[in-house]
């Protein structure tokens, strides 16, 4: 079963939040912050912190295992195949998903795409775009290929595989791809106090 937690980044971390999320993110992740403009790193420190929390609840784990990437980039822990999961992170949330089964998740700030990319996806409006690129985005993340390749391609649904627009928050749409339809009460949505809360920060 897929589980789906989403938080709003409603207000800024403090100095001290900051601190506690960075001394649980995954050490190979921790290096790629470099050069990361600090609000782009508080929603990655974010988005770790809420898959941390997720797995705590599924699996009572208070830290990451060692994690390594696929040839896609795509994130994994080799010790615990079975645990598949999926991070995003848009200007003001963050949404993540794990699963018994190969997961992706994607979340999208919903706004004016350049006219290029609004052209591949045959959208004409900020929404129709937003919606459409995040579930393509959730498809390639479940399968580690990569977004452009995947929009370019435009394969059907493989078998045994949905693909579920996801509601997330005013200005923000979320789409999950896996091997089941993911329904209302596999998705807890939070504010940043309540994700904190779950990490006990």
């Amino acid at each position: 079963m897929i589980r789906l937690w989403m938080a709003v980044m409603d207000r800024t971390l403090t100095d001290r939040e900051r601190a506690a999320l960075l001394s649980v993110l995954p050490a190979e992740r921790r290096a790629r912050l470099t050069g990361q403009l600090l609000r782009q790193q508080a929603e990655t420190l974010c988005a770790y912190g809420l898959l941390l929390a997720l797995l705590r609840e599924q699996y009572g784990w208070t830290e990451f295992p060692p994690m390594e990437y696929g040839d896609g980039g795509k994130p994994f822990f080799p010790a615990y195949p079975q645990v598949h999961f999926s991070l995003s992170h848009t200007e003001g949330a963050v949404a993540g998903g794990i699963s018994d089964a190969p997961v992706g998740v994607d979340i999208q700030r919903i706004q004016m795409p350049p006219k290029r990319l609004a052209r591949l996806l045959d959208a004409e409006t900020p929404d129709a775009f937003s919606n459409g690129w995040a579930q393509w985005e959730a498809r390639a993340k479940r399968t580690g290929s990569g977004i452009l390749d995947m929009i370019r391609r435009r394969p059907p649904l493989a078998a045994g595989e949905v693909c579920t627009e996801v509601i997330a928050f005013p200005g923000c749409c979320c789409a999950a791809a896996g091997a089941e339809t993911v329904r209302p009460e596999q998705v807890r949505r939070m504010t940043l106090d309540g994700l904190l809360c779950c990490l006990d920060i």
